[in-house]
């Protein structure tokens, strides 16, 4: 019997743009232990060697050519799995060529959601000759967890339900102080089904902003340009590496949008720290293709 699932995905770019808001491709879940449980988790020190990999001094120049929707085909379940999914749509995406490899099932199990999805987002950006975000912020993350709490409370999936992208990520001072301008805010995402949980919804909402953006967000394609963005500010940190993220995902079967489903939000928040951000507390993870 075909289980039923839903899936939604929403972008939020500049201040003075509308929100982009349609419904992303499917896919089959899985089982979870996250069940009505909120996540940050903290990263540990990267399980994954350190990449051999040349430094890009200049991503201006990427032309993106925004292929059609490839919804997520298949299982989730794994890291085979997921390989699958991405390396198929890579081959029909003309700005990327190399596959993605993931670490093994083991070291991939024992990273945390932040680590997952700085590692595929920057496998994404830097084969296509972007520079990788230069890591994860737990201030992005907190604010990331914070609204995901927020929409799953109110059974609501939008970016102003509690002040704008910006307002929320400029509540910690420290973030509000030492930032440089970025026109990109936020990816949502939103999955539901009659059987389970999302099975590593970290890599499922990365792979919908990336590859299924088109018909399910009008033809706009902002996740993908929040994803793959360019020329960011490199006064911070390393040189050829510009960015913090943060991921925020709140799972249970309480979410207004998908009664009585199993039902998983992820927000994805960024911005661009200025030359006087402390990096001290950034996390890195490595993540190359070797």
């Amino acid at each position: 019997m075909k289980l039923n699932t839903y899936t939604k995905k929403i972008s939020f770019i500049s201040l003075i743009t509308l929100s982009f808001i349609g419904c992303g491709g499917g896919g089959s879940s899985g089982s979870s232990s996250n069940s009505n449980t909120s996540s940050t988790t903290t990263p540990s020190p990267s399980p994954v060697a350190e990449c051999n990999i040349t430094q890009i001094s200049d991503d201006t120049g990427f032309v993106d050519s925004y292929p059609s929707d490839i919804p997520w085909s298949g299982s989730a379940a794994n890291v085979e799995d997921i390989e699958r999914v991405f390396n198929n749509a890579r081959a029909k995406d003309s700005t990327i060529s190399q596959k993605l490899i993931l670490p093994s099932q083991s070291v991939w199990d024992s990273m945390s959601i932040q680590q997952r999805g700085l590692y595929i987002l920057n496998n994404e950006r830097y084969y296509r000759g972007l520079k990788p975000y230069e890591g994860v912020s737990s201030e992005v993350s907190s604010t990331a967890l914070s609204y995901a709490n927020v929409l799953y409370s109110t059974g609501t999936f939008g970016h102003m339900e509690d002040g704008s992208p910006w307002t929320r990520l400029d509540r910690n001072s420290n973030i509000a102080n030492n930032k440089d301008f970025f026109s990109y805010g936020e990816n949502l995402y939103a999955h539901g089904s009659s059987s389970s949980y999302a099975k590593n919804p970290t890599a499922q909402a990365i792979y919908g902003f990336i590859y299924n953006d088109d018909a399910s967000t009008s033809g706009s394609f902002g996740h993908r340009n929040f994803c793959l963005a360019t020329g960011l500010n490199d006064n911070s940190g390393k040189s050829g590496e510009e960015g913090l993220v943060g991921f925020g995902i709140k799972q249970g079967k309480n979410y207004t949008l998908y009664p009585n489903a199993f039902s998983t939000i992820f927000v994805m928040n960024a911005f661009d720290p200025s030359s006087s951000w402390n990096h001290n507390s950034t996390i890195k993870t490595p993540f190359c293709t070797n």
